[in-house]
């Protein structure tokens, strides 16, 4: 998920120009994506 954020932020560049220097995403990387998305989809509710 947080790869596709990436890539919403910051457009194509991102595949262009190799993941902006990103092998991998830390756990807390991922938290925070995880803790948008839930907020995001607990406004339908």
């Amino acid at each position: 998920m947080r790869y596709m954020r990436d890539i919403v932020d910051n457009g194509l560049a991102v595949l262009k120009n190799h993941f902006l220097g990103k092998e991998i995403y830390i756990a807390a990387e991922i938290d925070e994506v995880r803790g948008e998305w839930a907020m995001y989809v607990l406004n339908f509710f």
